[in-house]
Parts: C-alpha cells; structure tokens; sequence
C-alpha cells in the first residue's frame, strides 16, 4: 500500500481502503496498538460491518482514557486484499481529523495501529513510502 502522496502533502502514513465502494483513509500508527474509526466515518451511509458491544471497554489515546461503547467489525479492501478488522469508535477522533482536514486537506476516518500491523504481517518502508506484507515484498502489496 503506497502512502506517497498523502506522505509527500503532510508528512502522515495515510493510505486509503475502501467498504462497500466507500473511501476510507486511515492513519497507519505504530504509536497506538489499538485500530480506531471516528464515530462521524462509522456512520457513513452504506458502509457494510458489523456492531460489536464492548461493555464499556476503556481504551487510552490522544487524549487521555476513555470509555468505548461500541466497535465494529468491518473488512476493509485495497487492490485485491481484503483485511478484516475490528475497529472501535471514537467520537474523540472526530475533533483532531477536522483540524488535520482544516490544517492539511486530507479527511481521516480512522488510525490502524500496530495489533493491526502486526495481524497482516505489514512492514513501513519509508524509502519507498510503502507499507507492504511481509511475506510479499516484490508485490508491494
């Protein structure tokens, strides 16, 4: 997955997947475990997932802890792989995206963290700003 031009426009591990034919970016985040979805991008009209409960599952970010109700289950696509993940909703998220939308142009709907990173066997190349499979480097998946 190539994060050249979002790399090259603000400096951000930013690749796009997409749900049900919607775009979706994603910060690529080795600085979280966890992997988020603003609770505005979780409410996009069409996107396919599924509703996880998470009993009050306290979950630590940007901002400090806080109590999340809910996660999704959602397969997100790029080329042809597809990666099923679960995703909690941060409306927490929502905020700091519109000020890297305002400050950068570029909308993020959600982070992936390193338990996601580390489920698909991806490796962060920034000589080539790409993040690829492990397995399949000559692809640059």
């Amino acid at each position: 997955m190539s994060f050249m031009e979002a790399f090259n426009l603000t400096e951000m591990t930013i690749v796009t997947l997409f749900n049900n034919g919607h775009k979706l970016n994603f910060l690529l985040d080795t600085g979280s475990n966890n992997a988020y979805i603003s609770k505005s991008a979780s409410q996009i009209e069409g996107l396919s997932y599924e509703v996880i409960p998470t009993q009050g599952t306290n979950v630590t970010g940007s901002v400090g802890q806080c109590s999340c109700t809910e996660a999704i289950r959602i397969s997100l696509t790029y080329k042809d792989y597809t990666y099923n993940t679960d995703l909690f909703v941060l409306d927490t998220l929502d905020e700091s995206f519109k000020s890297i939308k305002e400050s950068d142009g570029v909308q993020l709907h959600g982070i992936l963290g390193t338990l996601f990173l580390q489920k698909h066997n991806f490796v962060l190349d920034f000589d080539e700003l790409i993040a690829y499979k492990k397995n399949e480097r000559n692809n640059h998946a």
